[in-house]
């Protein structure tokens, strides 16, 4: 049960870590995103 206990603790921690990295990129990605194609798209909606 200890060892289960260890092994559930290490995966929790690097599904956070893994987490925290997925979100800062998803977080830059969608910002950058965002910012240019809206742009376009709403010339095209115009147009």
């Amino acid at each position: 049960m200890a060892r289960f206990n260890a092994a559930f603790t290490r995966i929790k921690i690097m599904f956070s870590r893994i987490r925290g990295l997925i979100s800062c990129q998803s977080n830059t990605q969608t910002i950058a995103p965002t910012l240019s194609p809206p742009s376009s798209g709403h010339v095209s909606f115009a147009g």
